[in-house]
């Protein structure tokens, strides 16, 4: 009971303190006085700066193709690389979708329905990206990758970039850029596969098509990948690089000085 008592007097003198300012707690705050109708009066907004309005997404996007440097006729500027063991994976019952108050389920069991691989190259220039499904990424399919370019660019010089992975220096593919002297490979640097730009591609690929998808098999994930490039490319922007050259070389710098001081 006494304790009962302190907490009830602790209560009430915080009910009675007059607030300390507009950082106060919402306990002990008084009401403000009603107005007609009922109504608490609107708060005062003479501290609210003016927001400016953000453009529309047409709009941004015209002046920011206009921004950008129009592309080198001739030239063709592509981010290439492979997306392997993409998995078909049908779930067993259909998730519920989201509700108030509850989030979206999906069962963890799924039915196998095979892998793919991708194959995509990001137009620098453009945004659009080329691509092509196979079961396997060898050499050979990057083969048969290469020659659907040169179909699409007969006459362009291609430029690629791409990571360091053994089929990308193949034997076969070395020969193949010998007689095709047309296109050209800029490998990222070992361990740097993150700089290129089809990375972020893959990235959202993976959160907006394959992190909750079911696909009863592999043909109704090829389907899906179709649909899902046409979209993205109807509505492409080129990457933006929001670093310079210069600031990513000094970061680079800096962590080298910083791995010898510590080893």
């Amino acid at each position: 009971m006494a304790h009962a008592a302190v907490g009830a007097a602790r209560r009430a003198h915080a009910l009675e303190r007059e607030p300390d300012g507009p950082g106060d707690r919402l306990f002990g705050r008084p009401h403000p006085p009603l107005v007609a109708g009922g109504r608490p009066p609107a708060p005062s907004c003479a501290h609210l700066q003016a927001v400016q309005r953000p453009p529309l997404r047409g709009q941004a996007a015209g002046r920011d193709r206009g921004a950008r440097k129009k592309r080198e006729p001739g030239v063709v500027r592509l981010s290439f690389d492979e997306k392997p063991q993409m998995q078909a994976r049908a779930r067993t019952q259909a998730g519920l979708p989201v509700v108030p108050g509850h989030t979206a389920t999906r069962t963890h069991d799924y039915v196998r329905g095979g892998t793919l691989a991708l194959l995509a190259a990001l137009d620098l220039d453009t945004g659009n990206v080329y691509y092509a499904c196979a079961q396997r990424h060898r050499h050979q399919e990057l083969l048969a990758f290469l020659r659907q370019l040169a179909r699409r660019f007969p006459t362009q010089q291609v430029h690629l970039i791409l990571d360091n992975y053994s089929p990308h220096k193949h034997r076969k593919v070395r020969d193949w850029l010998e007689v095709n002297p047309r296109f050209h490979f800029h490998f990222t640097p070992t361990g740097s596969s993150w700089l290129n730009p089809v990375e972020h591609w893959f990235s959202a690929l993976q959160r907006q098509v394959l992190a909750r998808g079911s696909f009863v098999d592999a043909a109704a994930l090829r389907a899906t990948l179709g649909r899902y490039v046409r979209g993205r490319n109807r509505h492409a922007l080129p990457p933006r690089w929001k670093k310079s050259a210069d600031a990513i070389l000094a970061r680079i710098a800096h962590a080298r000085r910083t791995y010898e001081m510590v080893h």
